[in-house]
């Protein structure tokens, strides 16, 4: 899907910017890594959260591929807390049972 949307952008067409950001994020978030651009948001069990974020990205970079600032993005995961409610996390897959216990040691 990545190199799908990225050759889409590359060839002019401007929605795909969004998708292969997200679909990036979503691959290093499935392995565990930090995003790059903050568009993936996940569960932990008590309130929704940006994904971990590769803090060297900078909102200039995500302006390029129509990701919103990473404060916009915060602020949309403290949202999403206060109106979605935090599905089962017994089901969780491993990658997000692993972040839920290093995020729970880190503070």
């Amino acid at each position: 899907m990545y190199q799908l949307a990225r050759e889409a952008a590359g060839r002019g067409y401007p929605r795909a910017r969004w998708l292969a950001a997200a679909a990036y994020d979503r691959w290093c978030m499935y392995e565990g890594r930090p995003q790059k651009h903050g568009t993936q948001f996940v569960p932990d069990g008590v309130r929704h959260r940006l994904w971990d974020v590769d803090p060297t990205t900078t909102d200039a970079e995500r302006a390029a591929w129509d990701v919103p600032p990473l404060a916009e993005q915060l602020g949309r995961a403290d949202e999403m807390t206060r109106t979605e409610p935090q599905p089962p996390m017994v089901g969780a897959p491993a990658w997000l049972k692993a972040a839920i216990e290093r995020w729970g040691k880190s503070g």
